[in-house]
């Protein structure tokens, strides 16, 4: 919920704590990953949502979400890998 409403530190609290009650929570790093893009922290965010995809490789805003992130990053080529895998 305080992903919702930009209380993005207080909503990483959340995800952390979620994700240390429940490792294999793949929905919770996605939004961690989420978060994270907000804060400006996109190699954290990649690292959120490489666990979110390794937990559930269907996760496909997962893969559109490092999509994003890795274009941020001008990793255009890598970025249009996880684009094409979103779209299956």
């Amino acid at each position: 919920m305080l992903n919702g409403v930009g209380q993005w530190e207080a909503a990483l609290v959340d995800y952390d704590g979620a994700i240390a009650l429940d490792p294999g929570y793949a929905v919770a790093f996605c939004n961690r990953g989420s978060v994270l893009v907000r804060l400006g922290r996109w190699e954290d965010a990649l690292q959120s949502f490489d666990r979110a995809i390794e937990i559930n490789p269907g996760d496909f805003l997962a893969y559109s979400n490092r999509a994003a992130a890795l274009r941020a990053l001008c990793r255009v080529e890598d970025a249009l890998v996880d684009y094409d895998r979103r779209s299956r």
